[in-house]
Protein backbone atom coordinates (compact mmCIF):
# COMPACT_ATOMS: atom_id res chain seq x y z
CA UNK A 1 0.00 0.00 0.00
CA UNK A 2 1.24 3.50 -0.81
CA UNK A 3 2.23 5.67 1.90
CA UNK A 4 0.88 9.34 1.68
CA UNK A 5 1.82 12.21 3.57
CA UNK A 6 1.30 16.26 3.12
CA UNK A 7 5.04 17.17 2.19
CA UNK A 8 6.65 20.09 4.24
CA UNK A 9 6.70 23.29 1.59
CA UNK A 10 9.86 24.33 0.68
CA UNK A 11 10.11 28.81 1.35
CA UNK A 12 8.86 30.36 -1.91
CA UNK A 13 8.15 33.84 -2.99
CA UNK A 14 5.31 35.32 -1.35
CA UNK A 15 2.27 36.19 -3.28
CA UNK A 16 0.09 39.74 -2.73
CA UNK A 17 -1.89 37.97 0.51
CA UNK A 18 1.81 36.67 1.53
CA UNK A 19 1.29 32.98 0.57
CA UNK A 20 4.02 31.14 -0.75
CA UNK A 21 3.63 31.02 -4.56
CA UNK A 22 4.36 27.94 -6.95
CA UNK A 23 4.16 27.36 -10.82
CA UNK A 24 3.60 24.34 -12.36
CA UNK A 25 3.71 23.97 -16.14
CA UNK A 26 3.00 21.25 -18.26
CA UNK A 27 2.96 20.11 -22.28
CA UNK A 28 -1.06 20.49 -21.70
CA UNK A 29 -2.76 21.54 -19.03
CA UNK A 30 -6.64 20.74 -18.89
CA UNK A 31 -8.80 23.13 -17.12
CA UNK A 32 -11.83 20.97 -17.24
CA UNK A 33 -14.29 23.83 -17.89
CA UNK A 34 -11.91 24.79 -20.50
CA UNK A 35 -10.04 23.47 -23.88
CA UNK A 36 -6.90 22.08 -23.13
CA UNK A 37 -3.73 25.02 -23.24
CA UNK A 38 -0.53 23.72 -24.59
CA UNK A 39 2.62 24.73 -22.80
CA UNK A 40 0.23 25.57 -19.99
CA UNK A 41 0.91 26.97 -16.35
CA UNK A 42 -1.02 26.86 -13.02
CA UNK A 43 -0.01 29.59 -10.20
CA UNK A 44 -1.00 28.19 -6.97
CA UNK A 45 -0.69 30.74 -4.17
CA UNK A 46 -1.02 29.34 -0.88
CA UNK A 47 -4.33 26.66 -1.04
CA UNK A 48 -5.77 28.12 -3.89
CA UNK A 49 -5.06 28.35 -7.66
CA UNK A 50 -3.93 32.67 -8.48
CA UNK A 51 -3.59 32.10 -12.33
CA UNK A 52 -3.96 29.45 -15.38
CA UNK A 53 -2.70 30.15 -19.12
CA UNK A 54 -0.08 29.76 -21.51
CA UNK A 55 3.49 29.96 -20.72
CA UNK A 56 4.24 32.83 -22.69
CA UNK A 57 1.45 34.71 -21.08
CA UNK A 58 2.21 34.13 -17.27
CA UNK A 59 1.85 37.68 -15.39
CA UNK A 60 5.20 39.26 -14.34
CA UNK A 61 4.63 39.68 -11.16
CA UNK A 62 5.10 36.04 -10.95
CA UNK A 63 8.27 35.56 -13.27
CA UNK A 64 10.68 35.40 -10.01
CA UNK A 65 8.37 32.75 -8.81
CA UNK A 66 10.01 29.29 -8.49
CA UNK A 67 8.82 27.11 -11.89
CA UNK A 68 8.36 23.42 -11.67
CA UNK A 69 7.95 22.08 -15.17
CA UNK A 70 6.90 18.34 -15.60
CA UNK A 71 8.03 17.79 -19.35
CA UNK A 72 5.98 15.01 -21.31
CA UNK A 73 2.82 15.47 -19.02
CA UNK A 74 -0.95 16.15 -18.54
CA UNK A 75 -1.87 18.93 -15.71
CA UNK A 76 -5.28 18.67 -14.73
CA UNK A 77 -7.63 19.06 -11.49
CA UNK A 78 -7.75 15.93 -8.94
CA UNK A 79 -10.01 13.42 -9.71
CA UNK A 80 -13.54 13.66 -8.07
CA UNK A 81 -15.25 9.98 -6.90
CA UNK A 82 -18.68 10.16 -6.96
CA UNK A 83 -19.61 7.24 -5.42
CA UNK A 84 -17.53 4.84 -3.40
CA UNK A 85 -18.01 2.59 -0.29
CA UNK A 86 -14.76 2.60 1.10
CA UNK A 87 -15.68 0.41 4.12
CA UNK A 88 -15.95 -1.97 1.52
CA UNK A 89 -12.44 -1.98 0.45
CA UNK A 90 -11.77 -5.31 2.29
CA UNK A 91 -13.67 -6.88 -0.16
CA UNK A 92 -11.19 -6.64 -2.89
CA UNK A 93 -11.29 -10.22 -4.25
CA UNK A 94 -13.19 -11.89 -2.06
CA UNK A 95 -16.43 -11.53 -4.00
CA UNK A 96 -17.94 -11.88 -8.10
CA UNK A 97 -21.38 -12.46 -8.91
CA UNK A 98 -23.46 -12.34 -12.27
CA UNK A 99 -26.53 -10.99 -13.26
CA UNK A 100 -28.31 -14.03 -11.98
CA UNK A 101 -26.62 -14.41 -9.08
CA UNK A 102 -27.16 -11.34 -7.92
CA UNK A 103 -28.88 -11.62 -4.84
CA UNK A 104 -26.44 -14.22 -3.60
CA UNK A 105 -23.59 -11.48 -4.11
CA UNK A 106 -25.89 -9.16 -1.94
CA UNK A 107 -25.82 -11.64 0.96
CA UNK A 108 -22.29 -12.55 0.49
CA UNK A 109 -21.11 -8.48 1.27
CA UNK A 110 -23.78 -8.57 4.26
CA UNK A 111 -22.07 -11.87 5.48
CA UNK A 112 -18.51 -10.19 4.86
CA UNK A 113 -19.28 -6.74 6.53
CA UNK A 114 -20.78 -8.72 9.24
CA UNK A 115 -17.49 -10.52 10.03
CA UNK A 116 -15.05 -7.79 9.57
CA UNK A 117 -13.86 -6.23 13.54
CA UNK A 118 -14.62 -2.69 13.88
CA UNK A 119 -10.78 -1.95 13.32
CA UNK A 120 -10.79 -3.89 10.17
CA UNK A 121 -13.50 -2.07 9.01
CA UNK A 122 -11.59 1.36 9.52
CA UNK A 123 -8.30 -0.06 8.31
CA UNK A 124 -10.43 -0.89 5.24
CA UNK A 125 -11.79 2.89 5.30
CA UNK A 126 -7.94 4.16 5.64
CA UNK A 127 -6.49 1.97 2.79
CA UNK A 128 -9.08 3.19 0.32
CA UNK A 129 -8.42 6.75 1.33
CA UNK A 130 -4.92 5.94 0.48
CA UNK A 131 -5.55 4.07 -2.96
CA UNK A 132 -7.69 7.55 -3.79
CA UNK A 133 -4.61 9.49 -3.29
CA UNK A 134 -1.97 7.42 -4.98
CA UNK A 135 -3.83 7.36 -7.99
CA UNK A 136 -5.22 11.31 -8.00
CA UNK A 137 -8.41 11.89 -6.41
CA UNK A 138 -8.55 14.88 -4.50
CA UNK A 139 -12.27 14.71 -3.56
CA UNK A 140 -14.20 11.54 -3.13
CA UNK A 141 -17.99 10.35 -1.57
CA UNK A 142 -17.90 7.91 0.93
CA UNK A 143 -21.58 6.07 1.87
CA UNK A 144 -21.97 3.85 4.25
CA UNK A 145 -24.45 3.73 7.36
CA UNK A 146 -23.63 6.16 10.09
CA UNK A 147 -19.98 6.69 8.58
CA UNK A 148 -17.23 7.27 11.32
CA UNK A 149 -15.53 10.93 10.39
CA UNK A 150 -12.63 10.61 12.23
CA UNK A 151 -10.67 8.54 9.58
CA UNK A 152 -11.59 11.37 7.40
CA UNK A 153 -9.86 14.14 9.02
CA UNK A 154 -6.22 12.03 8.81
CA UNK A 155 -5.86 12.55 4.80
CA UNK A 156 -6.11 15.08 3.08
CA UNK A 157 -9.21 14.44 0.51
CA UNK A 158 -12.00 16.53 -0.22
CA UNK A 159 -14.77 14.08 1.59
CA UNK A 160 -18.25 14.07 1.35
CA UNK A 161 -19.53 11.55 3.85
CA UNK A 162 -23.51 10.25 2.92
CA UNK A 163 -25.02 8.30 5.62
CA UNK A 164 -27.48 5.89 4.30
CA UNK A 165 -30.56 4.94 5.65
CA UNK A 166 -33.03 1.80 4.46
CA UNK A 167 -36.05 0.34 5.85
CA UNK A 168 -38.73 -1.20 4.60
CA UNK A 169 -41.48 -1.24 7.49
CA UNK A 170 -43.88 1.37 7.46
CA UNK A 171 -42.46 1.95 11.26
CA UNK A 172 -39.01 2.07 10.24
CA UNK A 173 -39.20 5.80 8.78
CA UNK A 174 -39.42 7.75 11.84
CA UNK A 175 -36.56 5.81 13.65
CA UNK A 176 -34.44 6.27 10.38
CA UNK A 177 -34.84 9.97 10.27
CA UNK A 178 -34.17 10.39 13.56
CA UNK A 179 -30.88 8.49 13.05
CA UNK A 180 -30.32 10.57 10.47
CA UNK A 181 -30.46 13.69 12.52
CA UNK A 182 -28.44 12.29 15.19
CA UNK A 183 -26.00 11.62 12.77
CA UNK A 184 -25.82 14.75 11.39
CA UNK A 185 -25.58 16.97 14.54
CA UNK A 186 -22.83 14.83 15.82
CA UNK A 187 -21.11 14.52 12.76
CA UNK A 188 -21.12 18.27 12.64
CA UNK A 189 -20.04 18.53 16.26
CA UNK A 190 -17.07 16.77 15.39
CA UNK A 191 -16.00 18.78 12.75
CA UNK A 192 -16.28 21.58 14.36
CA UNK A 193 -13.81 20.45 17.09
CA UNK A 194 -11.36 19.12 14.51
CA UNK A 195 -11.78 22.84 12.74
CA UNK A 196 -12.17 20.70 9.30
CA UNK A 197 -13.65 22.22 6.13
CA UNK A 198 -12.17 19.22 3.96
CA UNK A 199 -14.97 17.13 5.63
CA UNK A 200 -18.61 17.55 3.86
CA UNK A 201 -22.13 15.96 4.88
CA UNK A 202 -24.89 14.34 3.62
CA UNK A 203 -27.60 11.67 3.28
CA UNK A 204 -28.16 8.77 1.27
CA UNK A 205 -30.67 6.29 1.08
CA UNK A 206 -29.77 2.67 0.22
CA UNK A 207 -31.71 1.66 -3.16
CA UNK A 208 -35.34 1.91 -3.91
CA UNK A 209 -35.80 -1.70 -3.31
CA UNK A 210 -34.70 -1.67 -0.12
CA UNK A 211 -36.88 1.73 1.46
CA UNK A 212 -39.74 2.32 1.57
CA UNK A 213 -41.74 5.36 -0.16
CA UNK A 214 -42.26 7.55 2.81
CA UNK A 215 -38.23 6.48 3.94
CA UNK A 216 -37.63 8.08 1.05
CA UNK A 217 -38.91 11.05 1.00
CA UNK A 218 -38.72 11.84 4.52
CA UNK A 219 -34.77 11.52 3.71
CA UNK A 220 -34.87 13.41 1.30
CA UNK A 221 -36.59 15.81 1.92
CA UNK A 222 -34.38 16.25 5.20
CA UNK A 223 -31.54 16.30 3.02
CA UNK A 224 -33.18 19.01 1.55
CA UNK A 225 -33.70 21.23 4.25
CA UNK A 226 -30.24 20.68 5.82
CA UNK A 227 -28.86 21.90 2.29
CA UNK A 228 -26.74 18.48 2.15
CA UNK A 229 -26.39 16.15 -0.98
CA UNK A 230 -28.65 12.96 -1.41
CA UNK A 231 -27.70 10.31 -3.49
CA UNK A 232 -29.22 6.33 -4.01
CA UNK A 233 -29.00 3.54 -5.85
CA UNK A 234 -31.30 2.60 -9.16
CA UNK A 235 -32.01 -0.84 -9.51
CA UNK A 236 -28.33 -2.61 -9.99
CA UNK A 237 -29.86 -6.17 -11.00
CA UNK A 238 -32.12 -7.71 -13.35
CA UNK A 239 -33.26 -9.52 -10.10
CA UNK A 240 -34.13 -5.99 -8.34
CA UNK A 241 -36.06 -4.78 -11.71
CA UNK A 242 -38.33 -7.27 -11.50
CA UNK A 243 -38.92 -7.11 -8.09
CA UNK A 244 -39.70 -2.92 -8.03
CA UNK A 245 -42.03 -4.14 -11.59
CA UNK A 246 -43.82 -6.96 -10.36
CA UNK A 247 -42.69 -7.65 -6.88
CA UNK A 248 -41.89 -11.24 -7.97
CA UNK A 249 -38.69 -13.24 -8.30
CA UNK A 250 -35.57 -13.36 -5.74
CA UNK A 251 -35.91 -10.25 -4.11
CA UNK A 252 -38.83 -11.00 -1.60
CA UNK A 253 -37.35 -13.82 -0.16
CA UNK A 254 -34.06 -12.28 0.70
CA UNK A 255 -35.75 -8.87 2.02
CA UNK A 256 -37.83 -10.92 3.90
CA UNK A 257 -34.74 -12.85 5.52
CA UNK A 258 -32.87 -9.52 6.03
CA UNK A 259 -35.81 -7.68 8.16
CA UNK A 260 -37.70 -10.07 9.51
CA UNK A 261 -40.76 -10.02 7.67
CA UNK A 262 -42.13 -9.65 4.03
CA UNK A 263 -43.73 -6.53 4.00
CA UNK A 264 -42.24 -4.30 1.28
CA UNK A 265 -44.31 -0.78 2.42
CA UNK A 266 -44.84 -0.03 -1.81
CA UNK A 267 -46.35 -1.32 -4.76
CA UNK A 268 -45.00 -2.74 -7.64
CA UNK A 269 -45.09 -1.05 -10.89
CA UNK A 270 -44.00 1.87 -10.83
CA UNK A 271 -40.45 2.82 -12.69
CA UNK A 272 -37.79 4.65 -10.22
CA UNK A 273 -38.30 8.12 -12.83
CA UNK A 274 -41.99 7.69 -11.43
CA UNK A 275 -40.95 6.81 -7.66
CA UNK A 276 -38.64 9.87 -7.61
CA UNK A 277 -41.14 12.52 -8.84
CA UNK A 278 -41.03 15.56 -6.47
CA UNK A 279 -38.12 13.82 -4.91
CA UNK A 280 -34.57 15.41 -4.91
CA UNK A 281 -32.92 16.58 -6.92
CA UNK A 282 -29.76 14.63 -6.07
CA UNK A 283 -26.82 11.82 -7.19
CA UNK A 284 -28.91 8.88 -8.58
CA UNK A 285 -26.35 5.92 -9.06
CA UNK A 286 -26.60 3.92 -12.22
CA UNK A 287 -27.22 0.16 -12.35
CA UNK A 288 -29.07 -1.70 -14.95
CA UNK A 289 -29.13 0.86 -17.93
CA UNK A 290 -32.99 2.42 -17.07
CA UNK A 291 -34.75 3.05 -20.60
CA UNK A 292 -33.79 6.48 -22.76
CA UNK A 293 -37.07 8.01 -21.93
CA UNK A 294 -36.67 7.12 -17.97
CA UNK A 295 -33.27 8.78 -18.30
CA UNK A 296 -34.70 11.28 -20.08
CA UNK A 297 -37.33 11.93 -17.10
CA UNK A 298 -34.56 11.59 -14.23
CA UNK A 299 -32.61 14.93 -16.51
CA UNK A 300 -35.93 16.72 -16.63
CA UNK A 301 -36.17 16.00 -12.92
CA UNK A 302 -32.17 17.43 -12.30
CA UNK A 303 -30.69 14.63 -11.14
CA UNK A 304 -26.77 13.97 -11.64
CA UNK A 305 -26.18 10.36 -13.03
CA UNK A 306 -23.27 8.77 -11.33
CA UNK A 307 -21.43 6.46 -13.95
CA UNK A 308 -19.42 3.45 -12.65
CA UNK A 309 -18.26 1.73 -15.43
CA UNK A 310 -15.81 -0.66 -13.83
CA UNK A 311 -18.65 -1.98 -11.54
CA UNK A 312 -20.66 -2.39 -14.62
CA UNK A 313 -18.22 -4.67 -16.17
CA UNK A 314 -18.09 -6.67 -12.51
CA UNK A 315 -21.18 -7.14 -12.17
CA UNK A 316 -21.82 -7.89 -15.73
CA UNK A 317 -24.64 -4.76 -16.55
CA UNK A 318 -25.37 -4.03 -19.55
CA UNK A 319 -23.70 -0.81 -21.41
CA UNK A 320 -25.95 2.18 -20.88
CA UNK A 321 -26.87 4.70 -23.62
CA UNK A 322 -26.25 8.03 -21.65
CA UNK A 323 -26.58 10.15 -25.03
CA UNK A 324 -30.58 10.98 -24.41
CA UNK A 325 -29.82 11.88 -20.75
CA UNK A 326 -26.92 13.90 -21.80
CA UNK A 327 -29.29 15.40 -24.59
CA UNK A 328 -31.86 16.17 -22.19
CA UNK A 329 -29.76 18.39 -20.00
CA UNK A 330 -28.80 15.82 -17.33
CA UNK A 331 -25.16 15.91 -15.54
CA UNK A 332 -23.38 12.51 -16.21
CA UNK A 333 -20.92 11.68 -13.53
CA UNK A 334 -17.98 9.36 -12.73
CA UNK A 335 -17.91 6.76 -9.45
CA UNK A 336 -16.12 3.84 -8.72
CA UNK A 337 -18.37 1.96 -6.58
CA UNK A 338 -16.39 -0.26 -4.22
CA UNK A 339 -13.85 -2.92 -4.19
CA UNK A 340 -16.86 -5.43 -3.10
CA UNK A 341 -17.91 -4.86 -7.18
CA UNK A 342 -14.47 -3.33 -8.82
CA UNK A 343 -11.09 -4.31 -9.07
CA UNK A 344 -9.60 -0.94 -7.94
CA UNK A 345 -10.51 2.95 -7.11
CA UNK A 346 -9.24 4.31 -10.02
CA UNK A 347 -10.79 7.33 -11.73
CA UNK A 348 -8.60 7.26 -14.67
CA UNK A 349 -9.57 3.56 -15.24
CA UNK A 350 -12.65 4.78 -15.05
CA UNK A 351 -12.55 7.64 -17.35
CA UNK A 352 -11.17 5.69 -19.97
CA UNK A 353 -14.04 2.95 -19.48
CA UNK A 354 -17.04 5.20 -19.72
CA UNK A 355 -15.04 6.83 -23.14
CA UNK A 356 -14.98 3.10 -24.33
CA UNK A 357 -18.43 2.70 -23.23
CA UNK A 358 -19.77 6.45 -24.60
CA UNK A 359 -17.59 6.77 -27.19
CA UNK A 360 -20.37 9.09 -28.84
CA UNK A 361 -19.55 11.69 -25.96
CA UNK A 362 -15.96 13.44 -25.85
CA UNK A 363 -13.15 12.76 -24.51
CA UNK A 364 -13.53 16.46 -22.50
CA UNK A 365 -16.52 15.60 -21.42
CA UNK A 366 -16.07 12.35 -19.72
CA UNK A 367 -13.10 14.70 -18.29
CA UNK A 368 -15.37 16.67 -17.39
CA UNK A 369 -18.06 14.10 -15.68
CA UNK A 370 -14.68 12.79 -13.48
CA UNK A 371 -13.77 16.21 -12.34
CA UNK A 372 -15.70 19.30 -12.46
CA UNK A 373 -19.28 17.60 -12.79
CA UNK A 374 -19.10 15.71 -9.52
CA UNK A 375 -17.99 18.77 -7.55
CA UNK A 376 -20.81 20.74 -8.67
CA UNK A 377 -23.30 17.52 -8.35
CA UNK A 378 -21.83 17.65 -4.67
CA UNK A 379 -22.43 21.59 -4.35
CA UNK A 380 -18.96 22.08 -4.65
CA UNK A 381 -17.96 22.92 -7.71
CA UNK A 382 -17.19 26.71 -6.76
CA UNK A 383 -14.04 25.88 -5.04
CA UNK A 384 -12.87 22.71 -6.19
CA UNK A 385 -13.35 20.04 -9.63
CA UNK A 386 -11.39 22.63 -12.16
CA UNK A 387 -8.79 24.56 -12.74
CA UNK A 388 -9.74 28.14 -12.23
CA UNK A 389 -8.29 31.26 -10.07
CA UNK A 390 -9.98 31.04 -6.57
CA UNK A 391 -10.50 27.51 -6.80
CA UNK A 392 -8.81 25.45 -4.31
CA UNK A 393 -5.14 23.72 -5.94
CA UNK A 394 -6.74 20.43 -6.11
CA UNK A 395 -4.39 18.99 -8.89
CA UNK A 396 -2.69 16.26 -10.51
CA UNK A 397 0.31 15.91 -13.04
CA UNK A 398 0.03 12.36 -15.14
CA UNK A 399 3.18 11.35 -17.58
CA UNK A 400 4.94 10.40 -19.03
CA UNK A 401 3.11 11.12 -22.45
CA UNK A 402 4.38 8.76 -25.78
CA UNK A 403 6.98 10.49 -27.62
CA UNK A 404 5.84 12.70 -30.38
CA UNK A 405 2.20 13.28 -28.61
CA UNK A 406 0.16 15.96 -30.37
CA UNK A 407 -2.83 16.20 -28.07
CA UNK A 408 -3.59 15.24 -24.92
CA UNK A 409 -6.99 13.33 -25.59
CA UNK A 410 -5.51 9.75 -27.11
CA UNK A 411 -2.09 9.73 -24.26
CA UNK A 412 -5.34 10.50 -21.68
CA UNK A 413 -7.86 7.82 -22.72
CA UNK A 414 -4.76 5.13 -23.53
CA UNK A 415 -1.34 5.65 -22.61
CA UNK A 416 0.18 4.26 -19.23
CA UNK A 417 0.64 7.20 -17.11
CA UNK A 418 1.48 7.59 -13.42
CA UNK A 419 0.65 10.15 -10.95
CA UNK A 420 3.80 12.50 -10.77
CA UNK A 421 2.61 15.90 -8.40
CA UNK A 422 -0.65 15.29 -6.66
CA UNK A 423 -2.03 18.74 -4.86
CA UNK A 424 -4.76 19.03 -1.75
CA UNK A 425 -5.49 22.96 -1.20
CA UNK A 426 -1.89 23.84 -2.63
CA UNK A 427 0.03 20.63 -0.08
CA UNK A 428 1.77 18.13 -1.98
CA UNK A 429 0.67 14.91 -1.60
CA UNK A 430 4.35 12.25 -1.23
CA UNK A 431 3.05 9.32 -2.79
CA UNK A 432 5.76 6.55 -2.20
Amino acid sequence: MAQLSSSPRRAAPEGTAGAPLQLYAADWVLPAHLPPIRDGVVVVEGPRIAWVGERREVPSRYLKARIRAFPRSLLLPGWVNSHTHLHLTAALGRLSTTQDRAVEWLVAVEQLLASLPPEVVRQSVTAGLDLLLSTGTTTTVHVSPFPAVEPFLERPLRTVLLHEASGLSRGATAEAVAGAVDWLQGARTLLADAGSDRVHLGLAVESLATTNPALLRSVAELAAAEGVPFSLHLPGSAAEEQFLQFGTGPFPAWLAARYGRAEAGRSPGRRPAQELAGIGPGLAVLGMPPAAPELELLAEQGWSVVYCPGSRRHLGQPVPTLLSFVRAGGRLVLGTESLASNVGLTMLRELRLAAADGPELSPDYWLRAATLGGAEALGLGACTGSLEPGKAADLQVLGPLPDGAKEPWGPLLAAPLGVRLLLAEGEEVRIR
